[in-house]
Parts: C-alpha cells; structure tokens; sequence
C-alpha cells in the first residue's frame, strides 16, 4: 500500500484530516507515514503477517513506554484511538497505529567512524534501563527470532526440500556455509553462546534505528521487536552492520577486518550497559558478530531456496548476494577471531 492514510485513518487518531501527510521511506515491515498536525505524529499500517500477533506487541511497546519514562529514557509515545484503543482496524482489515515523532536524523547503512561508538553506547544503555524488568512480563512476538540452532535446521530443511528447484545453481553457496557452520560449532565460544541467559534485548540494534536529534543525541526507535532474547545478539548486530564497508547485497570477499570499529562497538555498548555480563555473555562476546552474520547468511540462502518468499528482492539472485556479502563477512570475523579475543579481553579487563 503506498497511498497516503485515509482521512478516516486520521480522525479515529483524532487528527485533522487536512493535516499535511509525507510518505518515508519504505522500512522492512511497516509502512509509515509522517502526519504534520498540531503535534507532528507517525502513522504505520502494521504488518500483521510478521507480527502475528498485534495486540500482544502493542502491550509489550505499552510496558516499555511505561518503564522507560519511569527511568526518563527518551522513547516515542503511542496515541490511542478516539475510543482509547493502541490499534485501530479500518474497513478491509488493515490494522493502525499512531505514535509521536521523534525529530532527528536516521542514517541508513554503516555510519562514520565517529559515530559507532556513541551509537553503540545508545543501545547499551537501552539494555540496561531495562535490566531489571521481568523477562516473562514480555510475549516474543517473533517467536525463535534470533534462535540460532532454529535458523540452522530451518536452512537444512531448505536444502533437502529444495522448493524452488535451486540445490544445484547454489551448491556453491550451501558448501560454503557448511564450511562456516563447522568452523563455528569448533569454537569454545560457540558452547557458551548456547549458554547465554534469557533477557529483554532490541533484537534489531543497527544504526538505522537510531534517531540523532538536533542535540546530538540519540534515541532508540523502532522497539517492535524488544522482546525476550539475549543481549548479545544486540552487540552482534551492530558488529554485524557496523563493522563493514559495503552494503548487505555487495560480495565482501576481499574485505579486510575492522577491528578498531569492532572495539569502539564493544566500548560503546559495554560503557552503556554499565553492568557485569553473566559468565556465559562473557566468554560468547568475541564470536557475537560471526553469530549474527551467520544467522543472517543463512537466513538469506535460505529464502534464496525456498523462492525468495520473505525478503523483499529487486533483481533475481539478489538473495544469493546477500548470502555472500554476510558469509564474506562471518568468514573474516572468524579469521581473525585471535585478534577479536584480545580486543575483548582488553575491554573486559578495563572495567575490573
């Protein structure tokens, strides 16, 4: 859908209808728009396929609104309806929702060097105003979002099915990230990530979503998936999206590592947490970003197999590239794990 709201849209949010309406940017689940009103709002139109289950994600957003104002974190407000409802069902079906906007910047794609660090601090401290909130309070609206083993056997099974007729075209591709798949599971962190406790993380920590506001600094958006999970899937994340130097359809193969960016991420993040990391969370931390770029090479191959049925493509084969721009990227991680252990290592003992 890219026509604007309807103006029925606007009136059940109680907004004038004639009130100045710009589209953005198309994100990966919703489609939202900016409504200049009195008060400028954000529209979306939920997407209900992703997220199953609408009510439950609506009063997870609701509680961490409720426990970030508590703790005076800055965080969008969601406006209810006319009848006091966080969601709003027009006519055909699709369901609304309303929230304040948040004035800044948002930068897609791998920020400046100046920048990852104070970005990764953002997300730290995120993690931790919610630290000492009840993991079971929280649905996991998606559920085995970051479930590692889960990716894996869901890869395997598109192998074996092979749905689209592609085994063959990308046997290159599934020798290659079999080969990442046993240099990961040889690895003394790989047992501990199998450890790692359950907790409240964003689940989605890149620097698109983060606003930069006018003072310079920075606000945590897009919480739809802050749900129970481990923190170091947010560490890996941004490794995963920062710590590069082309973008998720380039082939990375003959990238280099960036180990400085690797540190200011773990410096960031760490110094915003503020908190001692459980055994586990500690002894996974170097492996955090092969993690996360692995899951999501797989996850790519894996649609690629299935026939691009969940990520958006704009040319053929464009899932394959994805797959080898994060498999490139995993590949030098795990490379130069020697040198990522020490830089973890220098961090950890910096703060005992």
């Amino acid at each position: 859908m890219t026509s604007p709201p309807p103006p029925e849209i606007l009136a059940a949010f109680g907004i004038e209808g004639s009130s100045p309406i710009e589209s953005l940017p198309a994100g990966h689940i919703h489609r939202t728009w900016k409504v200049t009103a009195a008060t400028p709002v954000a529209i979306q139109r939920v997407n209900d396929v992703v997220f199953r289950a609408p009510h439950e994600l609506m009063a997870n957003l609701e509680r961490l609104e409720q426990v970030l104002d508590r703790v005076e974190v800055p965080t969008l407000h969601w406006r209810r309806t006319v009848d006091g409802a966080l969601l709003h069902r027009d006519y055909l079906g699709g369901l609304w929702r309303a929230s304040t906007w948040i004035p800044g910047e948002v930068r897609a794609g791998a920020p400046a060097d100046s920048d990852v660090e104070t970005i990764s601090r953002a997300f730290g401290e995120y993690a931790a105003s919610l630290a000492d909130e009840p993991v079971e309070r929280y649905v996991e609206v998606i559920p085995s979002f970051h479930d590692f083993a889960a990716r894996e056997r869901a890869w395997h099974l598109a192998v074996l099915r092979d749905d689209a007729n592609r085994f063959l075209h990308a046997q290159p591709e599934i020798e290659r990230a079999s080969r990442v798949l046993e240099r990961l599971h040889e690895l003394r962190e790989f047992d501990a990530w199998r450890q790692l406790p359950r907790r409240l993380a964003h689940n989605d920590a890149k620097a698109a979503n983060i606003v930069r506001r006018a003072d310079g600094t920075f606000t945590v958006i897009d919480l739809d998936t802050t749900m129970p999970g481990h923190l170091l899937a947010d560490v890996g994340e941004l490794i995963r999206t920062m710590c590069r130097s082309a973008s998720e359809d380039d082939d990375l193969a003959a990238t280099s590592l960036q180990t400085e960016r690797f540190g200011l991420v773990l410096r960031g993040w760490l110094d915003g947490y503020g908190s001692e990391l459980h055994d586990a969370e500690a002894e996974a931390l170097p492996i955090a970003g092969a993690m996360m770029t692995t899951e999501n090479a797989l996850r790519f191959l894996t649609d690629y197999l299935d026939g691009d049925i969940y990520f958006h493509i704009d040319r053929p084969d464009q899932n394959r590239a994805r797959f080898r721009a994060q498999i490139a990227l995993a590949q030098t991680l795990l490379d130069g794990m020697s040198d990522l252990r020490r830089v973890v290592a220098n961090e950890l003992s910096r703060r005992s």
